[in-house]
């Protein structure tokens, strides 16, 4: 899944896979300088190469 934008802020709400492929699904924040998540349930991977991440609170689960 591509994200666009400069400055991203996942929160509150999930993401569950389909059918067992949750393993198969990445998050792709090219643009991001900055991802804030907080209270979520992610299943997959984060590729956010130029971001500086900060996990507040939440589940995710990579494969």
């Amino acid at each position: 899944m591509n994200v666009s934008g400069d400055v991203d802020n996942f929160s509150s709400f999930g993401i569950m896979g389909y059918q067992g492929k949750q393993g198969n699904i990445l998050y792709i924040f090219y643009e991001a300088d900055q991802l804030t998540i907080r209270n979520m349930a992610l299943q997959g991977s984060i590729l956010a190469p130029d971001a500086d991440v900060t996990f507040n609170s939440g589940l995710l689960t990579a494969p």
